[in-house]
């Protein structure tokens, strides 16, 4: 049974998917942790005899504030939001000349060092092992999606890390492009449309617009607002939550980090209640001072908290068209990723943005990813088999994420077809046109700009009029690109190799 895994790493959490062929037919599904949840939090919490990971850790952030560490992504080595990561982590921290941050921390009475990159192994390390005990005829064959923030040392690192826990690893994706996979678009080779993504993360927003055009995807802009994400929606229910202890027992929780702290845990949690439900309760004993605090809340008021980051998130949207030049009317289908997008409120803000756009919601927004990477991963475990060997990662599985240049194909001195730059990899494409001439020419070019190089030609010979040629080609991650142009039912047939297609000169 064929089958390959994705994992979307997130700055706040994790979601690991499978896809399986069984069959000949081809299922996608999320792989739920040991307690049954679909996404982990990656977090760490210290302590004297053992470190706790997962929603464990999360949920004793308020009792050891000082112990407890998440945004672990954002500390591993080449990190451009580490300053950000560090202001909100509690516990000492300490960044040695090659750039690998440690945290530290006083555990009975002596100071132990803890590395963020053997962290990181660790909690990957048990996520790794679960999925062998639960489906252990799975392959390690993984493709990882993450944010196109991360740097390219930061991508690097985590590969480092994603093997050295067990998987490995065939590719490094963005989480935006890997998302439009599980709809099937680019196997509809008719359909000609505007996409925009928008992720509303725990700790920023992304907006990205592709270009959907014979199966092929080109991505046409890409921003992203570290300022805003969920985590603001989650502060600042958490501040109106303060006020309304100070009218209770006129007292200020936040004179107290470690109450802040309880009181943001239970704003988190009703944040995500109040995502499916209208009405929820909170009920903490001793929050601050010995007094509890109990209260109803409901996704009114939660809307209400938001209204200011709602607004933050249209203006960052509208802002961007803008920018670019782009219609906000052009688009034709909204796909909205990230937890905060479950949010009812949120999603009817930002599809009422993009008035001509069908919503695309067949997926969970924060599995949507991690399901799109395992079915890339798929794909690249096919092709790995046809290799007979497993793809060598390099340094380009990370920096290129999508094709740098135009590739194009004539018929003699015709143009066929043409890949569009900025194309998601990997790239697996089939065409078929009449031909008039017995003899005729292939050419494929690479073509950046004005300039085109000439990568391939093709001579065939006796052809048959009555039937069509068919242009067979797939651009692989490490480069590889395999091109075949044949003739059904007949004998006619020439291939072509090229060993790395990225390392052609203008």
């Amino acid at each position: 049974m064929e089958s390959a895994l994705g994992l979307h790493v997130g700055t706040e959490n994790l979601c690991c998917a499978l896809t399986r062929q069984t069959n000949g037919i081809s299922q996608s599904s999320v792989i739920p942790n040991e307690s049954g949840d679909r996404t982990t939090p990656i977090y760490a919490s210290f302590r004297s005899n053992e470190t706790a990971f997962g929603l464990a850790a999360k949920h004793g952030l308020y009792r050891q504030l000082k112990y407890t560490v998440f945004r672990l992504i954002d500390f591993i080595n080449g990190s451009t939001s580490f300053e950000l990561a560090a202001n909100e982590v509690k516990c000492g921290l300490s960044q040695s000349t090659n750039e690998v941050a440690t945290f530290e921390v006083n555990l009975d009475g002596a100071k132990k060092s803890f590395p963020v990159n053997e962290l990181f192994k660790s909690f990957l390390l048990i996520i790794f092992k679960y999925i062998e005990e639960v489906h252990s005829s799975a392959t390690k064959n993984t493709v990882i999606a993450c944010s196109d923030s991360l740097s390219l040392v930061q991508k690097t690192s985590l590969v480092k890390i994603c093997q050295g826990a067990g998987f490995n690893v065939l590719r490094v994706v963005s989480e935006m492009s890997v998302s439009i996979l599980p709809y099937g678009f680019l196997q509809d080779k008719s359909s000609t449309f505007h996409i925009a993504c928008v992720k509303v993360g725990a700790y920023k927003t992304t907006l990205c617009v592709y270009y959907i055009v014979g199966g092929m995807a080109a991505r046409c802009f890409t921003c992203i607002n570290e300022a805003i994400g969920g985590n603001q929606i989650t502060w600042s229910f958490t501040n109106d939550l303060a006020l309304e202890f100070k009218r209770q027992s006129k007292l200020n929780v936040a004179e107290s980090p470690r109450s802040l702290a309880k009181l943001f845990e239970q704003a988190d949690n009703c944040k995500h209640i109040l995502s499916t439900i209208n009405t929820s309760s909170i009920a903490i004993d001793s929050l601050y001072e010995g007094f509890d605090f109990q209260t109803n809340v409901s996704r009114a008021k939660l809307e209400n908290s938001a209204q200011k980051i709602f607004g933050e998130i249209t203006s960052f949207i509208v802002d961007n068209f803008r920018k670019h030049d782009f219609a906000i009317e052009n688009i034709d289908k909204l796909l909205c990723i990230g937890g905060s997008m479950k949010m009812p409120k949120l999603q009817s803000i930002v599809s009422a943005l993009f008035s001509n756009a069908k919503v695309l919601n067949s997926y969970t927004s924060d599995e949507i990813s991690a399901i799109g990477a395992s079915q890339q991963a798929f794909l690249l475990s096919k092709q790995s088999i046809k290799r007979n060997g497993p793809l060598v990662l390099t340094e380009k599985h990370c920096s290129i994420n999508v094709l740098p240049f135009s590739v194009l194909f004539r018929l003699n001195d015709e143009e066929l077809f043409a890949i569009p730059p900025n194309s998601p990899l990997l790239l697996k494409e089939q065409r078929d046109f009449p031909v008039n001439d017995k003899s005729f020419t292939v050419r494929f070019f690479a073509k950046h700009a004005l300039k085109e190089v000439l990568l391939k030609e093709f001579v065939l010979n006796e052809v048959n009029l009555e039937l069509n040629i068919v242009i067979s080609f797939r651009i692989s991650p490490d480069g590889a690109a395999d091109i075949k142009i044949s003739q059904k039912q007949s004998d006619i047939s020439i291939s072509g190799y090229i060993e790395n297609i990225f390392e052609v000169q203008f």
